[in-house]
């Protein structure tokens, strides 16, 4: 994705991603997350854009789907931010997370999403921690059987969580790191910390699953290092990046 566009790449398999076809959202909406999963169950995967209308600052998302000749905008104006996560029996999930002009970092309801009656609907509830963000979400199973929840919060930390939305573990912070930034509209007057009051920067998705197929679920995060230590409010010049691999302890 690109501030205002989303661009489609061809896999040749191997060999350099092919540009397909580039398509744009309009300059009032900010492209935040991009992902993909046949939820209508036709055998093609729909295309789902999270955005953010810039005047508002309310999230609106697009879907797109591939009619065989072009992709076609199926849905629009959805009220909610998109994330699709491979679960840990192997099925491919949709989540979504309605917020308002607070932020992406105060969801107000986040959910399954169904397909019924020609449309995506709400499902079942997912219970998330303060301060949880879908689009940095990711799940896994423990050795133990029960399934695990982690997201990266607004300071870089990463957190578990259990099915009651009670969060098990957090680790130090300097995970994540982008460029994508959401401007508040909307002031909280219960909001404590001082540092709530201009915006924050979406964290980059995270990913569950057996990297070296040990039968242990790893954890694949984003660590990019800020050269001004994130100090400087809406800029962000990073100096260096990787990608770490965990195993999920008992702890997180």
């Amino acid at each position: 994705i690109y501030e205002h566009d989303v661009e489609i790449l061809e896999d040749n398999f191997g060999e350099r991603l092919k540009s397909v076809v580039r398509i744009e959202q309009g300059h009032y909406m900010d492209l935040v997350g991009v992902d993909a999963v046949d939820m209508n169950g036709n055998g093609m995967a729909e295309i789902f854009i999270s955005k953010i209308q810039v005047e508002t600052g309310e999230p609106r998302a697009t879907v797109l789907e591939y009619d065989g000749a072009a992709y076609k905008t199926i849905a629009d104006n959805l009220p909610w931010y998109f994330r699709a996560v491979t679960e840990p029996d192997g099925k491919r999930t949709l989540y979504a997370q309605k917020s308002g002009k607070l932020g992406p970092y105060k969801p107000e309801q986040v959910f399954r999403v169904n397909w019924a009656g020609n449309q995506y609907e709400p499902g079942d509830i997912l219970r998330v921690p303060t301060g949880f963000n879908i689009l940095s979400f990711t799940t896994g199973r423990m050795k133990t059987g029960g399934n695990v929840g982690v997201f990266t919060d607004r300071w870089g930390r990463l957190n578990s969580f259990s099915g009651t939305g009670s969060i098990e573990w957090t680790g130090d912070d300097g995970f994540g790191g982008s460029q994508i930034f959401y401007e508040f509209r909307e002031k909280d007057d219960f909001l404590q910390d001082p540092s709530e009051g201009e915006g924050v920067y979406i964290q980059p998705r995270n990913i569950m699953f057996d990297a070296n197929k040990d039968g242990k679920i790893d954890l694949l995060a984003i660590r990019n290092d800020d050269a001004a230590g994130n100090l400087m409010g809406q800029v962000r010049k990073f100096k260096s990046g990787n990608i770490e691999f965990m195993e999920l302890s008992e702890l997180g």
